[in-house]
């Protein structure tokens, strides 16, 4: 009796061993941006266990996965994208028990790049008191990636959406803001008038 015990307790240990812990593969990249065309490639480790993993798309008229390389220590997706949108990239596969899985990994944000897609407004011309801080907040339309740069007759002055100011001097200021997109660089000059001013009168004859 004892030693159909063991028996079985042998067999169901080397039974579980059979079944290995099994991980989903991981993208580094959890969010990215692209315009139409670009090919990005994403990158990931190897899978812990003996679970069958691929990638797809569930956003097929935005993004296409053109094709995946599997290495000894894990794995490159090449995805292309294809129109304006947000494209949702997909790792699935089975796992021991013949469960399987279906998850999101990667959303590619798609920039448009048609014409006036990406502006800066701002009004055509500002006035300030003479030593007064000057403040503009610009509208915005379209995703620009990284900061904004903002100019005074041609040099820099600060980084960020908003432009603070104080003029050393009375006089007639040109302002520039610049931003940059997946599709190019977007500027915007304006001139800022401050303290008071003064016009030369033409005389007619």
């Amino acid at each position: 009796m004892k030693c159909a015990v063991v028996l079985s307790l042998l067999f169901s240990a080397a039974a579980f061993g059979l079944v290995s812990p099994c991980s989903v593969p991981l993208v580094g990249t959890s969010e990215a941006w692209a315009k139409p065309d670009d090919v990005l490639v994403f990158a990931g480790d190897k899978p812990i266990g003996m679970c069958s993993y691929g990638f797809k798309t569930s956003t097929p008229s935005l993004i296409a996965v053109e094709g995946v390389q599997y290495t000894e220590t894990g794995f490159r997706i090449f995805v292309r994208a294809l129109a304006p949108g947000d494209g949702v990239l997909r790792v699935y596969g089975g796992l021991p028990g013949g469960s399987s899985y279906d998850r999101v990994t990667t959303v590619i944000h798609i920039d448009s790049c048609a014409a006036g897609a990406h502006t800066i407004d701002m009004l055509p011309a500002y006035s300030a008191p003479s030593k007064s801080l000057v403040k503009i907040t610009p509208q915005f339309s379209g995703t620009f990636t990284g900061s904004f740069t903002w100019l005074v007759n041609g040099s820099f002055q600060l980084l960020g959406p908003v432009f603070l100011f104080t003029a050393p001097s009375d006089g007639v200021y040109s302002v520039t803001v610049k931003g940059e997109s997946r599709c190019g660089a977007v500027e915007k000059t304006t001139t800022l008038y401050v303290g008071a001013q003064r016009f030369r009168s033409v005389r007619r004859r």
